[in-house]
């Protein structure tokens, strides 16, 4: 048995906004039992679950493979498909409403928030060039700060950590539609089609059950008919 233990995400504060390929918190390479609140202690059913990291330490296909068609994600647990297999991740489910050889880039790290989405995808995406971005948004509560003069990290609105000054929920939700401008702006400068779930934990109107194998995260059922949606919103509005 092999298990990451959790930490919160954190990023180098002087290349926040540099476009480039990053490395997340989850090692490069690497192959976990266990990750983040999947955990032996937590489990909920006796699925078997390899978690799998690229070259840059994401959940997701290699950023050297490019296919026909190709997809730019970024999220939270949710993105990276904590307590499912890979192949019943929304992104990865994604694929299959695509008549063509299909690449997925997924930039989810768990404990992430709307800021982190916007800044992943923005450092990104003029490297990779992908012809959709498709997000499924952290909670609005969450926001991406300086920890000290080196690091960025997110915090949570009802943890005491959280800066008083931004301790208002009114100040998160605007928080949150500036990300969802920000965002919007990045794709259509590029002409590069958005599909994104529009709200805290509700996600086109499917609210996550909690089947995953940590007893905590959605399953795989809330996971199908997310990428159903994704590609339903990107075949209505774009083709």
């Amino acid at each position: 048995m092999t298990q990451l233990d959790f930490h919160l995400f954190s990023s180098t504060f002087d290349t926040a906004w540099k476009q480039e390929l990053f490395y997340s918190k989850y090692p490069a390479n690497t192959s976990y039992d266990y990750i983040d609140t999947d955990t032996p202690q937590n489990v909920s059913n006796d699925e078997q679950i390899d978690y799998t990291f690229n070259e840059y330490g994401f959940r997701s296909d290699s950023f050297t493979q490019r296919t026909e068609f190709n997809i730019l994600s970024s999220g939270c647990s949710l993105t990276v498909g904590v307590g499912v297999k890979y192949e019943n991740t929304w992104t990865q489910q994604l694929k299959t409403h695509f008549n063509q050889p299909t690449t997925v880039w997924n930039l989810a790290q768990s404990s992430t928030s709307p800021d982190y989405v916007v800044r992943s995808i923005y450092k990104t995406v003029d490297i990779l060039k992908p012809d959709l971005v498709a997000v499924c948004w952290p909670a609005e509560s969450r926001v991406e700060l300086a920890k000290n003069k080196h690091t960025l990290t997110n915090y949570q609105l009802d943890t005491p950590d959280y800066p008083k000054l931004l301790a208002n929920p009114n100040w998160a939700y605007h928080n949150f539609q500036k990300n969802i401008i920000l965002l919007k702006q990045i794709c259509l400068v590029r002409n590069i089609p958005l599909v994104h779930g529009p709200g805290e934990y509700t996600d086109f109107g499917i609210n996550p059950d909690t089947t995953a194998r940590d007893g905590s995260h959605p399953g795989n059922k809330w996971h199908q008919q997310y990428a159903k949606l994704v590609a339903q919103q990107y075949s209505d509005k774009y083709e």
